[in-house]
């Protein structure tokens, strides 16, 4: 599987030194969440990921080790995941 990653320029010099760090937030709902996203396609502002750098990842893993962290939202022509659930 391949996943995707939108963050800034310094934010992306430290994942690639010392890897994804949680991080929190509403991501536009009424509810915390913490973890890390990643999406199967390249996401821009347009779907609220911002930054100037674009992570591309490459998982061997099976896709059905990833299936309790998707982000499903109706009518998202595309898939999210995030490492954490809501806090």
């Amino acid at each position: 599987m391949h996943f995707y990653h939108r963050t800034t320029e310094t934010s992306a010099q430290t994942i690639l030194k010392s890897g994804f760090k949680d991080r929190t937030g509403t991501y536009g709902t009424g509810n915390k969440f913490g973890g890390v996203f990643l999406s199967n396609e390249p996401l821009d502002a347009n779907e609220g990921a911002t930054g100037d750098v674009l992570l591309e990842l490459t998982c061997a893993l099976p896709e059905s080790w990833f299936s309790d962290y998707e982000w499903v939202e109706e009518g998202k022509p595309y898939r999210e995941w995030c490492t954490q659930r809501q806090l």
